[in-house]
């Protein structure tokens, strides 16, 4: 096991956000993303006509962009490290903690 999760930089390496949490314009809070790709039960709604995955935003725009799927890729392979969870309440405490 590793040391506990005590810096921002030590919380950012094993959940894989490199930039810190999002912060969306349209929703309170902070966010994280995964590619829409990845999302099991979207991959089988999406070849459902007038299913809600069938018209999924996230399937294309800045989505689309090389950078934002390697960073859906590196986010999505951090799920594996064992102290995630620690550090993702890291974040998310830190964030909150400075409104």
């Amino acid at each position: 096991m590793r040391a506990p999760i005590n810096t921002i930089k030590a919380a950012r390496v094993v959940t894989g956000h490199t930039g810190g949490l999002g912060q969306p314009s349209k929703m309170p809070g902070f966010s994280t993303a995964l590619s829409a790709r990845d999302c099991r039960m979207g991959s089988k709604l999406r070849r459902i006509c007038g299913s809600v995955c069938s018209v999924c935003y996230a399937m294309g725009g800045n989505y689309l962009f090389p950078t934002v799927a390697l960073s859906h890729a590196r986010r999505l392979a951090a799920l594996d490290d064992p102290q995630w969870v620690e550090g993702m309440a890291f974040l998310i405490n830190r964030r909150c903690g400075d409104e």
